[in-house]
């Protein structure tokens, strides 16, 4: 019946980051997440049936960032110079 048929929604501070399937609750992202931004988000699941007297529950969900290396390497001078003999071995 009814009572089977649920519907999910996604709260919390920075949930905008995130979208819930309305009927699946399968959660994923909307946005890119920086872990030098955010390194963890805690949002709220709700979800109800559509029962007759509809019933809700709700559940934290806690997402953490792992950490990327996403900035690329700076040199610290413009030019480098080296010198290597020719009879060094490789």
């Amino acid at each position: 019946g009814l009572n089977q048929d649920l519907s999910f929604s996604l709260t919390g501070i920075n949930a905008e980051f995130f979208r819930i399937n309305v009927t699946t609750g399968v959660v994923t992202t909307a946005k890119s997440l920086d872990f030098e931004v955010h390194q963890t988000y805690k949002l709220i699941v709700n979800v109800s049936d559509n029962g007759e007297k509809a019933r809700s529950a709700i559940a934290n969900l806690f997402i953490q960032v792992l950490d990327e290396n996403d900035n690329y390497p700076v040199f610290q001078q413009p030019v480098d110079t080296i010198l290597v003999l020719e009879s060094t071995q490789p």
